[in-house]
């Protein structure tokens, strides 16, 4: 473990709180577009932060990655309440809440790429330091992006996969999702140790990506 940085460890939970309440806040926008009003009696259905933050998940484990300087920052907001009750088509609003999600992703990343581009370096001396907070939203966001591209517990793709599936074999496939988590928790570990390495060419990747477009 090398030594804290703690501008750089203030950005990259910037980053993280920014990607994880937006994820949700447009889930839930989605949510309530298709017709379902339970996100909006919660007062979820918002772009303000605060009513998506969870303590643990977006608060104290982040920053407890953060300064154990962890490979891969992890977290969550809270998540929002589906009620399919008030869908015409059920699965496909489900679907496209969960694309919903996944496109958030995207639509951010095009966003910070664009602003370093064409904005940040026009603006006076005083604010260039966004480009730090910047450049954390689009690492933390190319990390949760593949995380939700990927079918394990807790990621969109997962959520579309039981949604679109039987109910049988979904129902198997939650049976199973802690085995699943167990595995996934362990190949962080491994890879945080060098032991493996899976996630991190993958992310050498993107990044490599989307410094083709800087």
């Amino acid at each position: 473990m090398g030594n804290f940085d703690p501008v750089a460890g203030i950005t990259q939970f910037i980053g993280l709180f920014v990607c994880l309440t937006m994820h949700q806040a447009t889930k839930a926008i989605v949510a309530k577009a298709q017709g379902d009003k339970s996100s909006s009696m919660l007062e979820r259905a918002t772009l303000n932060p605060i009513p998506h933050i969870d303590l643990v998940g977006t608060i104290i484990l982040p920053i407890v990655f953060i300064i154990a300087q962890f490979f891969m920052l992890f977290g969550w907001a809270k998540p929002i309440f589906i009620d399919s009750r008030y869908f015409k088509n059920p699965k496909r609003s489900v679907n496209l809440i969960h694309l919903g999600g996944i496109s958030f992703f995207i639509l951010l990343l095009v966003i910070c790429v664009l602003a370093l581009k064409y904005v940040i370096p026009y603006l006076s001396y005083e604010l260039q330091p966004l480009s730090l907070i910047i450049q954390s939203i689009i690492r933390v966001n190319l990390i949760l992006f593949l995380f939700n591209i990927l079918p394990i517990p807790g990621s969109d793709t997962w959520g579309i996969i039981l949604n679109s599936v039987k109910y049988p074999l979904a129902t198997k496939l939650q049976q199973s999702e802690q085995m699943i988590s167990l595995g996934v928790l362990a190949v962080f570990i491994l890879e945080s140790q060098g032991i493996i390495s899976i996630f991190r060419p993958l992310i050498t990747l993107l990044f490599y990506i989307i410094g083709i477009f800087l």
